[in-house]
């Protein structure tokens, strides 16, 4: 099992329950603009925080949203396809709702939903650090089920 990365100075850390999650897929073709044609699946997994560290405390019970990206590129010339890399982006709090936003890789970005439908991941850890505006600095994202997490601890 892949041992979840422990807070740093500064982060804040939620345990978020997974309630339900929404897949979508999206294709633009830029061929005549820019030469390649994009595509983008993604996961929005929604939930809520049962457990936060520190002054995140005033989140628990609230909504959260994890949105999650798997990219591809595709260029008019044959083999310089590319898929976009692996990036944890932000994580904010709009209107009492926590919003994460990461792009993974294709393995796990696909086998994600199995392991929610069937139970083995029921629990996310976000660990993120506060930017000095709005957005949040997302550094680490663990699925899990609830025995995990707790184990983690």
């Amino acid at each position: 099992m892949a041992k979840a990365i422990g807070t740093k100075s500064g982060s804040k850390e939620l345990l978020i329950a997974i309630e339900t999650f929404d897949q979508s897929y999206h294709i633009a073709d830029h061929r005549a603009e820019i030469g390649r044609v994009d595509d983008e699946a993604i996961i929005d997994i929604h939930g809520t925080i049962v457990r936060a560290i520190d002054e995140a405390k005033a989140l628990e019970g609230k909504r959260a949203e994890v949105s999650l990206i798997c990219s591809k590129q595709y260029h008019c010339h044959r083999g310089h396809s590319e898929s976009q890399q692996p990036m944890l982006m932000t994580a904010n709090v709009l209107k009492g709702t926590f919003k994460a936003l990461a792009y993974l890789p294709a393995k796990p970005f696909w086998a994600l939903p199995k392991m929610i439908t069937s139970g083995r991941v029921s629990h996310i850890i976000a660990d993120y650090r506060a930017g000095p505006r709005r957005d949040s600095e997302l550094r680490a994202l663990y699925f899990a089920s609830l025995d995990n997490t707790e184990r983690r601890e």
